[in-house]
């Protein structure tokens, strides 16, 4: 079965229809075999593959230590909401997950001792209600914490990294940026906060901490991606991101983009900095280099269009 896919494939590439005076410069990289180099897409079809680009520059790219990250609530950013008297709670204003203002109402309570009026308890901050630790009828004690609110204007990202020598080049105040896997696309900026001073001795690794702006708060506990922390001082490079970057045992290669245009260029790669591959040969600066869809872009029918299988998600491995 995987020869019979296998020979389907090779008819595919090998009677693809090269555009224009497009230049073949080099193997490509699809099951070991050779794939179209260049060939040009229908606006229908880039949509449908979601084409994404960014432009191959030189710029500053800084030294960096890259690791696995999860986000974490400030404990200075957690407020609880707990009462001075014994009672029962009568009525809860909020749902759990809920924006709150300062100042809103939260529950109402009926003081323990008789004759005493119910009592409302406000939020003294805004935030998000993150737990509700009480229902409707619950009893309690002075001092029980009923509900907690959090601020998450900005947010703690927790890094885990092996112990190595690059940990002595990380400093509190150095400057990070993370990426979430469940929000592709976005960068979140923030700096060093602390580094622990303890190895975790199953795991064998340090934490690190930093603290992140949260615009919109759309960073929430647990979520997880990567993290970099800067250490070094920006060399300028022709740099694009990893993601750019498709191939395997040496052989590279990038999708540029003129237009409905598309060429597949075999690259000579550099450093690894921060998410940016170095890029010494291959790419011009200016030139619009593919970060989505590149993978699918490797499978093409003569008449300039995807197979249905590229269709699916972006396979595609950094480098």
């Amino acid at each position: 079965m995987k020869s019979l896919f296998l020979s389907c494939v090779l008819g595919l590439l090998a009677s693809a229809a090269y555009a224009g005076g497009g230049h073949d410069h080099g193997e490509g990289q699809l099951s070991g075999q050779n794939a179209t180099s260049s060939f040009t897409l229908e606006e229908t079809s880039i949509r449908n593959l979601k084409i994404e680009t960014v432009v191959a520059d030189i710029k500053p790219v800084r030294e960096s230590t890259r690791m696995l990250m999860q986000i974490k609530m400030l404990p200075e950013k957690q407020t609880v909401i707990s009462p001075r008297f014994q009672g029962k709670v009568i009525k809860i204003h909020v749902k759990l997950g809920d924006r709150i203002s300062r100042g809103q109402t939260l529950v109402t309570l009926q003081p323990i001792s008789i004759g005493n009026p119910p009592v409302n308890l406000s939020s003294p901050v805004s935030g998000v209600l993150s737990q509700q630790l009480v229902t409707v009828g619950s009893a309690f004690d002075a001092g029980d914490t009923l509900m907690e609110v959090s601020d998450r204007n900005t947010v703690l990202a927790k890094g885990m990294t092996y112990e190595s020598a690059a940990l002595t080049d990380i400093r509190v105040g150095q400057d990070v940026t993370v990426r979430v896997d469940s929000l592709k696309g976005r960068i979140f900026s923030g700096t060093v906060q602390r580094i622990d001073p303890a190895i975790d001795e199953n795991q064998r690794t340090v934490s690190v901490f930093a603290v992140l702006n949260n615009p919109g708060g759309v960073l929430i506990p647990h979520m997880q991606g990567q993290m970099d922390v800067f250490t070094g001082v920006g060399d300028p490079m022709l740099a694009v991101p990893t993601r750019a970057v498709l191939g395997t045992m040496g052989q590279h290669f990038v999708y540029v983009r003129d237009g409905n245009y598309f060429e597949k260029r075999n690259v000579t790669l550099g450093v690894l900095r921060g998410g940016q591959r170095e890029i010494i040969d291959g790419v011009f600066p200016g030139e619009n280099v593919v970060v989505q869809g590149n993978y699918q872009l490797q499978y093409v029918t003569p008449a300039g269009q995807p197979a249905h299988d590229a269709a699916g998600g972006d396979h595609g491995h950094a480098h």
